[in-house]
């Protein structure tokens, strides 16, 4: 067995051993809060709070910590979301109106220990209010507890640039507690997934840790997920990436329940940020070294919007020495380009923010747009593969490039002509690479405009600046892409769809990745109703998580028939 197989075999166990049985569990307590009818509760009542009575999964022990959980108001009732990692069996009541509380006419104050059963409904009571209370309970992830200073976080649920302070605590799946500390602020992210209700988050905390075996890092993004009704797009996308294994570097994932001040908010998949960093892409970090030399505010330069041949960025006070790397550059739509603080356009019109530095100086941005304008204008010249013209090979890694194309295609990447790219300093490697892999749930039907799986829609991109599409036009090209499909890829779908198993322990079966959501799906299908989540670029892809996992796996069948056939 290789290193890889070493790193991944007894993560593939424990995950496989921790996924059986899970899927009946979720049906019947998805199906108890399906047919539960609601009691009416006077407006504005304060709704019960519950804790762990177990020490041991126990946060801070403040007179309201961060992990204690309120029963939620939806329009068909109200629930208790309890977190995996909880003892059903033993809660503790913390707060309720009055200090007393009657649980089908058992009276319990403040402090008591009781027992409650997921999937059975309880009629809750204080004063003259009353609650009609579905009880549901998580299985075999984490929960992570955000208590934010302020508890209205209405502001920065609209606003990206807003962040709230407060604290953190993180529980895992089995009782034990995996951290509980400060949290140097939580705000939401994104692009078009910050447009959903859903919202994504990314989180910094106080110091610098290793969550789940991850490296240790202050930084840390909870992928919504909202676009995905399986949850497991992302996960199989990273882990397809890591199977190729020709990535310098992929984001390791959790999947996590979260609790926001309190209340259960869904579903997400926790994972490492995207970003330069020795404990992630490890390359010369630019940003940092712009920081060191520049403080305080500097002005904008160049216009916001978009046109072939714009820059845009920072007018910093001063330059590193060498400002050849590192660069973390992504592809983009014009809208997106306008958005952000740094990039450029090609003299073709492909659009590129750059992520890091993210405040970039007008001879960074310079820099990084020349080598990128190179690249193109070799990638799409009509000497493209003869010696007498620049390469683009020579400049632009290979190997990434292709496998960042297939992996798109295979896919069926709603974004997949939009790579990212990265650069480290000349004087560690002057070259470009097609990498990291990020950010992957508009995959594999989710997205109207990408529902055929018996289409190539990178290779046909009509954009006259799409990279992919160029290179594909060229026989050398396509037919190494072939060959690595053949080699790498037709082996990983088979794997996906049970048709083998990996060797190497990156990839399962998709009914393997379906088991171990099921528990988190099925609270996050009754928080946000999969059922009435039909937006105009999505499929309907099923009602409930299991015709999602299933439609999920009948579109891999077939985008593979179709691949096998192209390829």
């Amino acid at each position: 067995m290789d290193a890889r197989a070493e790193r991944n075999a007894a993560d593939l166990r424990d995950r496989k051993s921790r996924a059986r049985s899970i899927g009946a569990l979720a049906f019947l307590c998805l199906l108890a809060a399906l047919l539960m009818p609601a009691v009416s509760a006077r407006a504005g009542a304060a709704l019960p709070m519950f804790v762990s009575a177990d020490p041991q999964t126990r946060a801070s022990q403040a007179s309201l910590p961060s992990d204690a959980v309120s029963i939620f108001k939806k329009k068909d009732g109200y629930y208790l979301f309890l977190p995996a990692g909880w003892d059903a069996d033993r809660l503790t009541l913390l707060d309720a109106e009055g200090g007393a509380l009657t649980i089908d006419g058992d009276a319990h104050e403040a402090g008591d220990t009781l027992s409650l059963t997921p999937g059975e409904r309880y009629v809750m009571a204080s004063g003259d209010t009353a609650w009609d209370v579905t009880v549901l309970q998580s299985a075999l992830v984490p929960a992570v507890f955000i208590a934010t200073d302020r508890q209205d976080i209405s502001a920065m649920l609209q606003d990206k640039t807003v962040r709230e302070h407060g604290l953190c605590s993180i529980l895992n799946a089995d009782g034990t507690l995996e951290y509980d500390g400060p949290l140097d602020y939580i705000r939401t992210r994104g692009n078009s997934t910050h447009s959903y209700p859903k919202k994504p988050f990314q989180i910094k905390l106080a110091k610098s840790t290793s969550l789940f075996g991850m490296e240790k890092s202050k930084k840390w993004v909870f992928l919504a997920n909202y676009a995905d009704k399986s949850l497991i797009r992302n996960t199989i996308a990273l882990d397809l990436a890591r199977y190729a294994d020709v990535y310098a570097y992929v984001p390791e994932t959790q999947a996590v329940d979260l609790f926001l001040n309190h209340q259960y908010y869904g579903s997400f998949l926790l994972t490492e940020k995207c970003e330069i960093a020795s404990s992630r892409l490890d390359i010369s970090d630019l940003e940092e070294r712009n920081e060191s030399l520049n403080e305080g505010t500097y002005p904008a330069f160049g216009a916001s919007g978009y046109a072939p041949g714009a820059e845009k960025g920072v007018s910093l006070a001063e330059d590193p020495d060498d400002i050849t790397g590192g660069y973390l550059i992504l592809a983009t739509i014009p809208r997106y380009f306008e958005r952000e603080t740094s990039g450029f356009v090609t003299d073709r019109g492909q659009s590129f923010t750059i992520d890091q530095p993210k405040e970039a100086s007008p001879e960074e941005v310079a820099y990084i747009h020349g080598v990128m304008q190179r690249i193109e204008d070799a990638l799409f010249s009509d000497d493209w593969g003869s010696d007498a013209a620049p390469r683009w090979a020579d400049m632009l890694d290979e190997t990434t490039f292709i496998h960042r194309y297939i992996l798109a295609e295979v896919l069926a990447d709603n974004d997949g002509s939009l790579p990212y790219f990265y650069k480290d300093a000349d004087g560690n490697d002057p070259t470009v690479y097609c990498a990291p892999v990020w950010d992957q749930d508009n995959i594999l039907g989710a997205n109207l405009t990408h529902a055929d799986p018996a289409r190539s829609y990178i290779r046909n991109d009509e954009a006259e600046g799409a990279w992919f599409a160029e290179a594909m036009r060229h026989d050398a090209f396509a037919e190494k892409a072939a060959q690595i499909y053949r080699d790498t890829y037709e082996p990983a779908l088979q794997i996906l769809l049970g048709e083998r198993t990996d060797p190497y322990g990156c990839l399962r079966s998709i009914e393997e990745y379906g088991a171990e959501v099921a528990g988190t799906a099925a609270l996050d299908n009754v928080r946000w109703r999969i059922a009435a989540y039909r937006p105009k670029h999505f499929n309907m892809t099923g009602d409930t998580p299991e015709e999602n996992i299933e439609f999920l796996r009948a579109y891999i069948a077939a985008r593979k028939a179709f691949l096998d056939e192209e390829w």
